[in-house]
Formats: structure tokens, C-alpha cells, sequence
């Protein structure tokens, strides 16, 4: 167990870490900030919860495109596609990629058809558990 996680400039502490997302995010930021807190949790030993909003006093790992990761200057349409970009500024990380509002990747699991979707963000999310995590994905599932 992992109880914290050094990325530049932010540390993620276990029990002070929140995965921030909009309140209305499309279907596919939700999914990547499942994955997100349920892996995380697992590489913490404890709770990384869910956010609609920053709470005082925690890192955030803030998901997708939208007001907070605009005005931090990512600009995910930029990039070509299924690309991402992963910024740490403060005490927030910001994950962010030009994603498909109509995908729903549950299910897409559940099924496994994976038509051509753009999944951005959970790539970008799945590429920071490797990266800064630990985590490593083998097989779907």
C-alpha cells in the first residue's frame, strides 16, 4: 500500500485526495473517475472519493474537460486523437482529453464492442495509475 504519491509539485496523501469531476460530465468522464477512485483506493488502502466541487484542505484530481481544466490552459481539442494531457499545478492534477459525450464505456465493457469512441480521459487516467500509481493493466477486466 502506497500512502502517498509524488507528481512534480503535488503530493497525494491517502485521505486527503478527491477525484473532481462536473456535476454533468458526460458518461465517459464518469467512468474514468471510477476507475480513478477505485484503483487509487486500492494503491491507498483507503476511500479516494468522488467531488463535484473542491473541498479545503485536498489534493484534487480533477477529470475531463471543463471550466477548472480550461482555466488551468489544457486544451485537449488541440491534440490529435486519443490524446490526453496530464498537468499538476498547486495542489490539483488535471487529466483532460477530447472525448466522445455520446460513449458510455460501461457499456462498452460489458458488452466488449469497442467501436472507434474517443475515450481520451480515461486514457489519460489509465496512463497516470501506470505512470505515478503502480498500476499495471494486463487484460480487460
Amino acid at each position: 500500500m502506497i500512502s502517498s504519491l509524488l507528481l512534480c509539485a503535488v503530493t497525494l496523501t491517502a485521505g486527503s485526495t478527491e477525484v473532481v469531476i462536473e456535476r454533468m460530465a458526460p458518461a465517459c468522464v464518469r467512468f474514468a473517475a471510477e476507475e480513478m477512485t477505485n484503483l487509487l483506493s486500492k494503491v491507498f488502502g483507503c476511500e479516494v472519493p468522488i467531488a463535484h466541487d473542491f473541498t479545503s484542505g485536498r489534493a484534487a484530481i480533477v477529470l475531463g474537460t471543463n471550466a477548472w481544466s480550461v482555466a488551468a490552459g489544457l486544451r485537449p481539442e488541440t491534440l490529435p486523437r486519443d490524446g490526453f494531457e496530464i498537468r499538476a499545478e498547486g495542489s490539483r492534477v488535471y487529466i483532460a482529453g477530447a472525448d466522445d459525450p455520446k460513449s458510455h464505456p460501461h457499456l462498452l465493457v460489458k458488452t466488449g464492442n469497442y467501436p472507434r469512441t474517443e475515450l481520451s480521459t480515461l486514457f489519460g487516467v489509465y496512463e497516470f495509475l501506470e505512470r505515478y500509481a503502480g498500476c499495471r493493466f494486463y487484460f480487460p477486466g
